[in-house]
C-alpha cells in the first residue's frame, strides 16, 4: 500500500486524537474540585489546600489522575497536576515526563505542565500494553508487532501525537489572563480584584481585554472557575454564562452537567447553574440576550433584573423589565413566559407540562408548558421541522439560531 494511499488514514488518526481525545484529556475538572469547594475557610487543612499529591492522597483520593494543588499557598490560584497514586513508594507528584521516540523533538511544543497529563493518559489508555513498554527513565516507547500496519504505525503515532502535543495546548490550555495576578495576591483575601466574583471585579483589576479569566463564585477559599468576560460591549463588563456559535458542544445534557457547567470558556460553554446562582445572589444584575440568525442578522435585548435561586429551589428564574436593544430590530420577549420556573433537564423534570419538556424539545431550560425560548436546544442551522435553539418571538418555533450569548452585568 503506497504512502499516498495511507495519507488520509494518518490524517484521520491524528484528527481523531485532537478532536476526540484532547477534550477528554484537558477538560475534565480535577478529581478533587468538589472537595476544595467544600472546604470554605478551613485554611489550616492540607487536605483542603494540598501542596502535593501526598496531601491529595491523605484526603482519600487514591486514583491516578489530575488534581488541584496549591504550591504557591492557600491564597493563590491552584495548579493542575497529575498524581500517580499507584506506583510503589508513592504517591508521586509528576512534574516532568521524559519520552523516547516517537515523541523526541515534539515535547518542545508545549510546557511540561501542559503535556504531562496527555503523556500519561496516552501511556495508559491509548496504546495497549502489547504495543508499549515502560522503562525507569522514559514514560513510554513503542515496539511494533508484525502485521500489515507494522511499518505505518510510527507514522500514525508521529502525526497524531504531534497534533495532540502541539495543537491541543494551543486550543485548550492557555491559562486565564488574570492567573499571574491571582498568584501574586497571597493573603489579601479582602480584595475583589484578587478573588473576583465576576467580570466587573476582573475589569476593576485593570484587565480590559475580552477573554478567559478566573473568577471565584464560591468564595475566596474555593477552586476558581474559568469564565469568558466581554469587556467591550456597551454597559458592561459582561460575565458570559452561555455561549454558542458553531454547534461543537453538546447541550442536550443532564442535571449534573447543567449544575456544574460544561464546555470551554474560550469556545462554546455553559458556566453552571450553581455558579450563576452564587454570582447573582451577591449583587444585582441585568441580563443581555444576543442572537444572530443564519442571515447574519444580529439583535439583542435586556432584562434589567436577573437572578437564579438555589438548587433546593431548582435554580428558579427571575427576570423583570424587558427592554429591546434596538427598536428598529426587535427580537421580542420570549423569556418572561418562563419567569418563575425551575430549571429542567431530561433527568430532572420541573416544568408544568404533563410530559417532560426537556425531552420533547431536546434541550434544558426554565420550561413552563413548554417553551417560547429554547436557547439550549439542538443546534440545527436555520429553518427546521424540529424544536431547536429557538427564540419564538423573533424567528418562531422552527428556526435554529446561529449564535446565542447570555451574559450578565452589575447594575
Amino acid at each position: 500500500m503506497g504512502s499516498r494511499t495511507m495519507q488520509p488514514l494518518v490524517l484521520d488518526f491524528g484528527l481523531f486524537l485532537v478532536f476526540c481525545l484532547a477534550p477528554v484529556i484537558a477538560l475534565h475538572p480535577p478529581l478533587n474540585q468538589n472537595k476544595i469547594n467544600s472546604c470554605h475557610q478551613d485554611i489550616t487543612s492540607p487536605t483542603c489546600y494540598p501542596l502535593d499529591c501526598k496531601d491529595v492522597y491523605d484526603s482519600k483520593f487514591t486514583a491516578n489522575g489530575v488534581y488541584w494543588i496549591f504550591p504557591n499557598g492557600h491564597y493563590s490560584a491552584p495548579v493542575q497536576v497529575y498524581c500517580d497514586m499507584t506506583t510503589r513508594n508513592g504517591p508521586w507528584t509528576v512534574w516532568r515526563t521524559s519520552t523516547a521516540s516517537p515523541l523526541r523533538g515534539i515535547t518542545a511544543c508545549a510546557s511540561t505542565s501542559q503535556i504531562l497529563t496527555m503523556t500519561l493518559v496516552l501511556c495508559t489508555t491509548i496504546i495497549s500494553p502489547s504495543l508499549m513498554r515502560e522503562t525507569d527513565t522514559d514514560c513510554m516507547w513503542w515496539t511494533f508487532k508484525k502485521g500489515i500496519y507494522a511499518n505505518l504505525l510510527p507514522l500514525f503515532l508521529d502525526f497524531g501525537l504531534f497534533l495532540v502535543f502541539c495543537l491541543a495546548p494551543v486550543i485548550a490550555l492557555h491559562p486565564p489572563l488574570n492567573q499571574n495576578k491571582i498568584n501574586s495576591c497571597h493573603q489579601d483575601i479582602t480584595s475583589p480584584t484578587c478573588y473576583p466574583l465576576d467580570c466587573k471585579d476582573v475589569y476593576d483589576s485593570k484587565f480590559t481585554a475580552n477573554g478567559v479569566y478566573w473568577i471565584f463564585p464560591n468564595g475566596h477559599y474555593s477552586a476558581p472557575v474559568q469564565v469568558y468576560c466581554d469587556m467591550t460591549t456597551r454597559n458592561g463588563p459582561w460575565t458570559v454564562f452561555q455561549k454558542r456559535f458553531d454547534g461543537s458542544e453538546n447541550f442536550y445534557r443532564g442535571w449534573q452537567d447543567y449544575k456544574t457547567g460544561f464546555g470551554r470558556a474560550n469556545s462554546e460553554y455553559w458556566l453552571g447553574l450553581e455558579n450563576i446562582h452564587r454570582i447573582t445572589s451577591q449583587r444585582y444584575y441585568r441580563l443581555r440576550i444576543e442572537l444572530t440568525d443564519f442571515d447574519d442578522d444580529s439583535r439583542f435585548a435586556y432584562f434589567n433584573n436577573f437572578s437564579l435561586s438555589n438548587e433546593r429551589d431548582d435554580y428558579r428564574l427571575y427576570v423583570v423589565d424587558f427592554q429591546e436593544g434596538n427598536l428598529c430590530k426587535p427580537i421580542g420577549d420570549s423569556l418572561t413566559f418562563h419567569n418563575g420556573m425551575g430549571f429542567s433537564t431530561y433527568d430532572h423534570d420541573r416544568d408544568m407540562s404533563s410530559g417532560n419538556c426537556a425531552i420533547a424539545h431536546k434541550g434544558a431550560f426554565w420550561y413552563f408548558n413548554c417553551q417560547c425560548a429554547n436557547l439550549n436546544g439542538l443546534y440545527l442551522r436555520g429553518p427546521t421541522n424540529q424544536f431547536a435553539m429557538t427564540w419564538y418571538t423573533w424567528r418562531g418555533y422552527y428556526y435554529s439560531m446561529k449564535i446565542t450569548e447570555l451574559k450578565i452585568a452589575v447594575k
